[in-house]
């Protein structure tokens, strides 16, 4: 888990010192003059102070995350030899660029700047939204962390249910910045700096993934050679030489280039994990192990029982201000308590090729959608409006879920990862509330359109899945002492691959071409070519252990603000048939739950 920063700007900034400082609820590096208060809190790997100044201390910078490029940056500085931690190095860095220098930062990170002689605050996250970073305007104050809770458990607004977000939420699994649930907190947008000078906000893009220019001509050999070479220089900026590593190893190629690449940069054993869930009708067990004993790892295998279920789900939702709404929480949190068992302190995650190189089976039927969508443009509305409705009535068809919000979208979002459709949550909300949410637009809300929809079908990963619902997972579900790092998610490995034409990546039955081309004598072909499962494979079949599960929602929802909100005959038909619905129920559940720990009891 990494650090923290919290902060407030204003005329009465110190009023929320204390209880900032006691929500964060650990010792913290400060500064505090009569306008801002600005504190950090330390992860387990940082060196020096995550609250650094520059020479005159005008600027003082509080830092979360990392800076990948560290050296390389410091190389651009005349102080370079004072400079001893990221939070001097972004003092130095804004002194010299001013807010260009946000954009020169290579990995995570949550930042604020305080320059004292222009009374400017700068609040940033990184390029890709691996670190969140929340604020509250309230009264003539702006408060702000890197974590929701701390503004939350600091009492700085009470906590109300934000409908808009929730309308959003049940679409896509992530509340899309900046809104969150929370009515009167808002997220920042990744790429994006707040700027607060003179009395006045306003946000300013620094770096846009859809600027990035698609002019590649370079060949099929070429591309695999340097993807090749890309990868073990990726993944060695994330690997801490005296930590303990760990590799959740489903025996895929993702995490299996993670623990090839990694065994071959460390000098001890990195620790492997492979897990599946009781009354699963799929396990990964002997794949993994295929790979645990090509590369010396030190494995461990591990069933998530139906007690396992339910004793994480309340510890989790005790501990996360947003819901817990998809079962792939529970692998994570029991993958970080079998680590903690073995005092490893560094998860490297395999999140990302599937993103960038055309990797799951779903992207064929969504291109299949888009050109059937594209086709129908030249039929009257009525009619499309007609035809969408009446696909949407067929159940459990992949194209029944996506084309009808596919064609009603201006742009034609992609989202293919829906929970909830439009025309079912039109189906589920309570007929009063279903009035007052006819203006809000789930697949138009990143308001992209599609000149390459290969490439959007990426940018869509890139601007929701992963930051905010992926990302913001494996933060929730973290155990103290413990960081999550993504070597695939590295900016230079990301901006070249999204410069790949997608027809180079789309080439055989399974996708991600390139990239397994890349690993072919690395790794085995029964690893290379096997067929993509998924956490959603792992999840119980079990319809008595879920029945009883998914009461929970019957217990609780109704007896709640929240419930006034939902069409109960419909929620009630959904739980009917909990294997059939597995899915949504989850997501209502989480809603239900976190509602229940966060609204109700904050």
């Amino acid at each position: 888990m990494m650090g923290l920063i919290a902060g407030a700007c204003g005329p009465n900034a110190e009023q929320y010192l204390s209880k900032l400082k006691k929500a964060i609820g650990r010792p913290s590096d400060s500064y505090v003059d009569n306008k801002v208060i600005l504190l950090g809190t330390r992860d387990f790997k940082s060196e020096g102070p995550v609250v650094g100044y520059n020479n005159d201390k005008s600027i003082v910078v509080a830092f979360s995350g990392r800076i990948y490029n560290f050296d390389w940056l410091k190389q651009q500085l005349s102080k370079k030899n004072e400079i001893t931690s990221d939070a001097e190095l972004a003092a130095y860095l804004y002194l010299k660029y001013d807010t260009k220098f946000i954009g020169m930062l290579n990995g995570p990170f949550s930042l604020a700047v305080w320059d004292s002689k222009r009374e400017r605050l700068l609040l940033s996250r990184d390029k890709i939204g691996e670190s969140p970073l929340y604020y509250v305007p309230v009264d003539d104050q702006l408060v702000f962390s890197s974590r929701l809770e701390v503004l939350l458990n600091a009492d700085v607004i009470k906590p109300q249910v934000n409908t808009e977000a929730v309308y959003h939420y049940l679409t896509l699994r992530f509340v899309p910045p900046p809104l969150t649930l929370y009515q009167g907190m808002k997220k920042l947008k990744f790429g994006t700096v707040l700027i607060c000078e003179k009395g006045s906000v306003r946000e300013k893009k620094y770096w846009e993934m859809l600027d990035i220019q698609i002019n590649y001509n370079e060949s099929e050999e070429k591309t695999v050679k340097k993807i090749r070479e890309m990868l073990p220089r990726i993944i060695e900026k994330r690997i801490d030489r005296e930590a303990r590593i760990g590799i959740p190893l489903s025996g895929g190629i993702d995490s299996a280039a993670l623990v090839a690449f990694a065994s071959q940069l460390c000098d001890r054993p990195i620790y492997t994990f492979a897990t599946s869930m009781e009354g699963s009708v799929y396990n990964e067990f002997s794949d993994a192990k295929q790979v645990a004993e090509k590369f010396g790892t030190q494995h461990y295998e591990s069933v998530i029982s139906h007690e396992d279920v339910r004793a994480y789900l309340s510890d989790m939702v005790e501990s996360s201000p947003e819901p817990i709404s998809h079962a792939v929480a529970v692998f994570m949190h029991h993958i970080f308590r079998e680590m903690r068992k073995r005092k490893i302190n560094l998860w490297l995650n395999g999140l990302g090729p599937d993103e960038l190189f055309c990797g799951y089976p779903i992207y064929r039927w969504l291109f299949v959608a888009h050109q059937l969508a594209g086709s129908l443009k030249v039929f009257p509305k009525s009619l499309v409006n007609f035809a969408t409705n009446l696909v949407g009535g067929v159940r459990r068809s992949i194209i029944s879920e996506l084309l009808p919000d596919l064609l009603r979208s201006r742009h034609g979002i992609p989202f293919w990862s829906v929970v909830f459709c439009e025309w079912e949550k039109r189906k589920m909300f309570d007929l009063q509330f279903r009035s007052s949410f006819s203006f809000f637009d789930t697949p138009n809300v990143f308001g992209m359109g599609f000149n390459d929809f290969y490439h959007i079908v990426s940018l869509v990963e890139f601007k929701g899945r992963l930051p905010e619902k992926l990302f913001r997972l494996g933060e929730y579900v973290a155990l103290p002492g413990i960081e999550v790092r993504y070597p695939y998610l590295d900016m230079e490995f990301i901006t070249y691959a999204l410069c790949i034409p997608p027809r180079m990546n789309a080439k055989g039955p399974a996708g991600k071409y390139l990239f397994k081309k890349s690993m072919l004598d690395l790794l085995p072909p029964t690893t290379l070519y096997k067929k993509k499962i998924g956490f959603g494979s792992h999840i119980t079949r079990d319809e008595r252990f879920l029945k009883s599960l998914f009461e929970t929602i019957d217990d609780k929802l109704w007896k709640t603000d929240l419930g006034k909100y939902f069409n109960r005959k419909y929620v009630r038909r959904l739980m009917s048939n909990p294997v059939l619905n597995l899915e949504k129920l989850w997501v209502l559940l989480g809603l239900t739950l976190w509602h229940e720990a966060w609204i109700e009891k904050g």
